[in-house]
């Protein structure tokens, strides 16, 4: 609560008012302040170029890569789990597309784009020609180019529906749709690189074992061959039939481990040559792109932000107001007591300049007369006079 002397009466005003009082004696600011700030943004945000993203969805095919002929062999012998099983999930794609070595090859790409909305030459180069990136090494822009590209690509994955939504922002669009197709082209290299070397390690492995199995396939062959010539009537022995049929088992089981290593090793040779995608794209991101945030939305952030501004603004001046009126009220009171009657007079103008009120005006013609009048001393009732007026003349702001 703030009180205030008037007429020997006490009003008191809540800290509401005082604060209304205080911001109207700034309306100009409060309201010029805002629309100024808005107007001076939106014409930046305009002339700079507007922000545009670009969306793409994609969905790793389930279908079984490399490793599948070592899964088909494992589930010959009745051994459980895959053995590579299907591709990796979506969020192990959004991983990659986040990761510095992807987002290094899309920084170093070439783009076609336009600079500006009101400059429509276009311009040819890598992220780190058109974004103006300046550093005092070449890796030091490209790592200030991938930081950039890392805080404008989201990579969002919806694993119940098995898909990766991509998003990139950039200015203008165009450049937002080639940022968001070079992803996923880096995307689609990195998977069939992947793919193959994975490939050619199988395929090393199994021929590996495909040669142990021959040796052991023509082993078994020769020890059955030898059984037959040795025994051409082994049908009348028991001992002999139960020799044989081991024999012919131990065959059987040879050429099977032999046929699906031989599978095998055929479909890693195909898969170590095959480049075809191993990802499908849902949606692609040509005319995908979208504003990043709405004109409207964008105006309503900053007159709001402005305005508190504004405020803000208005009641640190009004405190340093009341702070310089209190400093003269004291000044005042100093003066009249030490008999210095040119700075008594010029003290009640400041205030009166500062205040808006007549105050130091009478105030200040009564300690003028007083000290005219011969006796050279103000008298008590002056002196009181003064620093009344001095804290009516405060308590106005």
């Amino acid at each position: 609560m703030m009180e205030r002397e008037s007429g020997g009466t006490t009003a008191t005003m809540s800290p509401g008012i005082v604060i209304a009082m205080a911001l109207l004696r700034h309306w100009r600011l409060l309201i010029a302040a805002p629309f100024v700030i808005t107007i001076l943004v939106l014409g930046f945000v305009l002339v700079r170029g507007r922000s545009y993203t670009a969306e793409s969805v994609i969905a790793p095919e389930r279908s079984a890569g490399p490793g599948s002929g070592l899964a088909g062999l494992a589930a010959q012998f009745g051994l459980g789990g895959p053995v590579g099983g299907p591709s990796e999930p979506v969020q192990f794609y959004g991983a990659v597309v986040k990761s510095r070595e992807l987002l290094r090859q899309v920084a170093e790409a070439e783009y076609t784009t336009t600079r500006g909305t009101f400059r429509k030459d276009s311009v040819r180069g890598t992220l780190i020609e058109i974004w103006d990136i300046t550093a005092d090494t070449r890796e030091a822009a490209v790592t200030a180019a991938v930081k950039a590209l890392r805080e404008s690509v989201e990579a969002i994955p919806d694993v119940q529906a098995g898909v990766l939504r991509i998003r990139t922002t950039a200015r203008p669009a165009g450049l937002a749709e080639q940022i968001n197709r070079q992803i996923l082209a880096n995307l689609n290299e990195f998977n069939i690189d992947k793919r193959q070397t994975q490939a050619e390690q199988e395929r090393v492995f199994i021929e590996g074992r495909l040669e142990v199995a021959r040796a052991e396939l023509e082993a078994a062959e020769k020890e059955l061959a030898a059984f037959y010539e040795a025994n051409r009537s082994y049908q009348n022995s028991p001992r002999l039939v139960f020799e044989a049929a081991r024999l012919e088992r131990r065959l059987q089981i040879r050429q099977e481990v032999y046929r699906v290593l031989a599978q095998a090793y055929e479909e890693a040779r195909i898969q170590e040559v095959k480049n075809t995608l191993v990802v499908t794209i849902v949606d692609p991101p040509e005319g995908s792109a979208e504003p990043a945030i709405s004109l409207r939305v964008l105006a309503m952030v900053v007159f709001s932000v402005s305005a508190l501004v504004a405020v803000a603004l208005a009641l640190v001046l009004e405190y340093l107001r009341e702070e310089r009126a209190g400093e003269i009220m004291q000044l005042a009171d100093t003066v009249a007591r030490s008999r210095d009657l040119p700075a008594s007079g010029l003290i009640a103008r400041l205030m009166g300049r500062l205040l808006g009120m007549p105050a130091g005006r009478s105030g200040g013609a009564r300690t003028n007369q007083a000290l005219v009048s011969g006796t050279g001393e103000l008298g008590p009732a002056v002196h009181q006079e003064d620093r009344t007026a001095s804290r009516t003349a405060a308590d106005g702001l």
